[in-house]
């Protein structure tokens, strides 16, 4: 007995021992859990000092839950539509005061995506840069234990592709994600669609307001003075929705955006039309946006977005206008272009690079299969080679410009099959080789523009046909021979530009029929003789504004006393 009762005050001391650790333990676990935010008191007195107790568990959506998102159909735009059914109201749990955002942030971690077997060198060597600029930076940022972060792991499945922007501190992602954590408990019983909606839309805030440079931001990250969000997405300044709540547009044009687009973005998979055209967004444009097949309108124009553009773009079957002109794009034009035969508008003329004036390299003759262009403008680049006779295909094409390029070559006579085009533009390029008599096929172009050429041989007779034509630039080439008598057909032309050739014989007399004609320039040829009394009566009649010509010389190489300018 004696022995079992000593066994027995053991057994009780060490029973005690041991729960008194285990409280221990306990109380040290609660006590060293990591809070976003400091310790806070709820209206009922209780302090919260969790990321549990102070916000919300994110849980995911229960089985059973719609989390499919609206149907396809009725996909009927509603213009800052401040509400929509089923909104959610945001009711954060405590009153947490308002996030402050650093006015420095790294930009997104973009992709990495595997390279395409036609990728071009420049390409894959952007990529590299790319990637080194990433890991140099992510030095630079300090990385969160994904254990501090009881939350972490639903953002974590939310967003896959953004795992390493997530994890760190002063990236527009991070940021964003506070943010929807900030704003209350309801965020996590949303659908899931509308979770990343809401989720991109933050962080494209984040990432292109920093330092605060957008003009307008109505309704954007608004908070009431209870801490809950006061608008919808769907109502924020350049956000417009369907009936469903899903973002169809983000108009944002001329509204001081900077920095980088993040590739959240890109996840917007209902968008239709994304104009952010007129700011100083730069960096480079990430293949994700492949994953925009709905999107129609594409216009990023008059940024300083740089790179090439990705092959991946050819996915955009849907898109009607691409505006990318007026950036720092270099490099090839991707054959994969040739695919979006939807395309309308294909605008990428005026880019800078910094290796070289913009883009390079040929014109893909893929861009021939693109039936449905009407507008094609390459001009002021550094495009070299010659011109696709497949381009000939595009019957519906009405502005076409290829101007001030590296273009070599003949003009191929299936140029002129475009009998819509209105405006056409081959000038100041190393073209060479005589005028097609084709160019009489284009009935309805009131321009062309064929100046700053090698261009010799003869102006074609048929030249004659061009009754449409209103300015018809030449100067500056080889041409020779005379000017042909059916030019007087060409009633409604207004500027005839032929200085800086080497044309023969003499002023025809019926150049004073055409009456609409206010600019007649013919200096630097070889022509001589007088000027007709035909052509001076035009100025008499005032609507020749601006007769040039050989008269300065003595001997004149043309006698002319109504010219206003002689060389």
């Amino acid at each position: 007995d004696y022995y079992l009762r000593v066994y027995g005050v053991i057994a009780l001391l060490l029973s005690s021992a041991i729960i008194f650790i285990a409280v221990l333990i306990r109380i040290q676990a609660k006590t060293g859990r990591v809070a976003t935010f400091d310790s806070t008191t709820a209206e009922n007195g209780t302090v919260l000092t969790t990321v549990e107790e102070m916000m919300f568990t994110i849980t995911r959506p229960e089985e059973g839950t719609d989390s499919s998102g609206p149907s396809k159909d009725d996909e009927q735009l509603i213009p800052s539509s401040p509400t929509r059914p089923n909104t959610p109201t945001f009711e954060p749990t405590a009153n947490l005061g308002t996030i402050s955002v650093p006015t420095t942030a790294a930009p997104p971690i973009a992709n990495n995506p595997g390279d395409s077997s036609n990728q071009t060198q420049e390409q894959k060597k952007q990529k590299e840069q790319k990637k080194k600029k990433q890991q140099n930076k992510k030095q630079n940022q300090e990385i969160v234990d994904p254990s501090t972060l009881p939350y972490i792991e639903t953002f974590l499945s939310l967003l896959p592709n953004s795992a390493e922007a997530l994890l760190q501190k002063s990236t527009p992602q991070y940021e964003a994600m506070q943010w929807c954590l900030y704003v209350g408990s309801s965020f996590n019983i949303l659908p899931k669609e509308e979770q990343i909606q809401i989720f991109a839309l933050v962080a494209f805030y984040i990432a292109t307001n920093r330092p605060a440079s957008w003009e307008k931001n109505d309704a954007w990250l608004e908070l009431n003075d209870a801490g809950d969000v006061k608008h919808a997405e769907c109502s924020w300044h350049g956000i417009f929705c369907n009936k469903e709540g899903r973002v169809l547009e983000i108009i944002l044009p001329n509204n001081g955006l900077s920095g980088e687009l993040v590739d959240e973005i890109f996840l917007l998979d209902k968008l239709r039309h994304l104009d952010l055209q007129g700011n100083s967004l730069s960096g480079t444009v990430s293949p994700d946006i492949s994953q925009l097949n709905n999107l129609v309108q594409l216009k990023l124009s008059s940024n300083v977005f740089q790179g090439t553009i990705p092959t991946d773009i050819g996915h955009l079957t849907n898109l009607e206008i691409l505006w990318l002109f007026d950036n720092a794009f270099t490099g090839a034009l991707p054959s994969e272009m040739g695919l979006m035969n939807s395309l309308i508008d294909l605008s990428l003329e005026e880019n800078y690079g910094s290796k070289s004036d913009g883009f390079s390299g040929i014109v893909p003759t893929e861009l021939g299969r693109l039936e449905n262009l009407e507008i094609l403008d390459l001009g002021t680049n550094s495009i070299s080679g010659a011109i696709p006779s497949e381009l000939g295909d595009l019957v519906n094409c009405k502005f076409f410009s290829l101007a001030n390029n590296g273009i070599v070559g003949n003009i191929p006579p299936e140029i002129f099959s475009m009998m819509n085009t209105v405006h056409l533009d081959l000038s100041a390029n190393n073209l060479d080789g005589k005028i097609p008599g084709e160019i009489a096929n284009l009935r309805n172009a009131e321009v062309i523009n064929l100046s700053e050429n090698e261009l010799s041989g003869k102006l074609p007779k048929k030249i004659g046909k061009l009754k449409s034509v209103v300015r018809l630039d030449l100067y500056d080439n080889f041409l020779k021979g005379s000017i042909p008598h059916t030019i007087q057909r060409l009633s409604n032309i207004e500027h005839l530009l032929l200085e800086k050739n080497q044309f023969t014989g003499m002023v025809p007399p019926e150049i004073g029929n055409l009456k609409k004609l206010a600019r007649f320039t013919l200096g630097n040829n070889d022509i001589t003789g007088l000027m007709p009394e035909e052509v001076c009566q035009l100025r008499t009649d005032a609507s020749l504004l601006n007769l040039e010509s050989d008269c300065g010389d003595d001997p004149a190489e043309i006698e002319c006393e109504c010219c206003t300018l002689c060389y």
